[in-house]
């Protein structure tokens, strides 16, 4: 959830820079350092230390592979998707990823957890 909350600060942030900067640029930095200090509390940084315990070890590259290519992907098409959007603005990018994690809570509450 927090990642929903942090991703639709950072749309109202770039949605509200055009109007009124400094408040938009105040919502994209909070939404940016709540995002980082969510990840640091999280399993974030711990990835590769977490996929062995929960992967048998015969995936274990695969799913470090998936891990890679799914960054890796997300960082290569985000300019593009951004010059098909509308005012270049990454704000629906955002919103989407809000949408995307909201999706995925509800998913991992349902089934995993």
């Amino acid at each position: 959830m927090a990642s929903v909350v942090t991703n639709v600060f950072i749309a109202l942030g770039f949605f509200m820079i055009n109007t009124n900067g400094s408040v938009g640029t105040f919502f994209i930095l909070f939404g940016l350092i709540l995002y980082i200090f969510n990840f640091g509390m999280t399993l974030g940084p711990v990835v590769f230390v977490i996929i062995p315990e929960i992967v048998n070890s015969k995936f274990l590259p695969y799913a470090v592979m998936i891990n890679w290519v799914g960054a890796a992907l997300s960082l290569l098409l985000f300019p593009i998707i951004l010059e098909y959007l509308p005012n270049k603005s990454p704000a629906y990018l955002f919103i989407f990823f809000a949408g995307w994690s909201l999706f995925s809570y509800f998913i991992n509450k349902k089934y995993l957890i």
